[in-house]
């Protein structure tokens, strides 16, 4: 669960709240809170592609479903990247509806959607499949394609780049690592 050191990957953004709260409630926090955010966002793709029947049906399965729930209260790695991957879906498919009319707002659209899936990637390895689905989905049109990858690099790069940085200056500095081994 939470002392699984990937657990806390998706605290590497917040390491103000990481270091007022003890981590292991701060990823149970965020898991549960990813948990709730993923049924609404079921609820508002379902209602999107199908109808609010759907919508309401698919959120209410996916609330008392035994897997969600046991992912969303044990802090394991898995409710954040859900949640982005379902985050990821709903820009994508709200840049392709008719309501957005403007090519600007569409492929805003598209570079957060690239954005959600890469830090959805970021957190959760095993997620390396998702942007391939993307890619066939993104070929209609060359700049909505490359809109998309931007914005799945974006996340790779801020936090592996952060994470490394962060590395860099405790390793160059025996007090630090021991100071940072003493807490953990």
């Amino acid at each position: 669960g939470y002392n699984d050191g990937q657990a806390r990957v998706y605290l590497r953004p917040l390491p103000g709240l990481a270091a007022v709260w003890p981590s292991e409630v701060l990823t149970l926090l965020i898991s549960a809170l990813a948990g709730v955010a993923t049924v609404y966002l079921t609820w508002r793709l379902g209602r999107l592609l199908f109808g609010p029947g759907v919508g309401w049906l698919s959120a209410l399965l996916l609330t008392f479903s035994f897997v969600h729930l046991h992912y969303s209260r044990s802090g394991f790695p898995v409710s954040v990247p859900t949640f982005f991957v379902y985050l990821g879906w709903w820009w994508y498919l709200t840049s392709v509806t008719p309501a957005v009319a403007d090519e600007r707002q569409r492929l805003r659209r598209v570079f957060l959607s690239g954005c959600a899936i890469g830090y959805a990637l970021s957190c959760h390895y095993n997620l390396f499949w998702v942007p391939l689905v993307f890619f066939a989905l993104l070929f209609q049109g060359r700049r909505r394609l490359f809109t998309f990858i931007a914005g799945a690099v974006l996340p790779l790069l801020v936090f592996e780049g952060i994470g490394r940085l962060v590395k860099w200056y405790v390793y160059r500095s025996p007090a630090l690592v021991e100071a940072v081994q003493a807490a953990l």
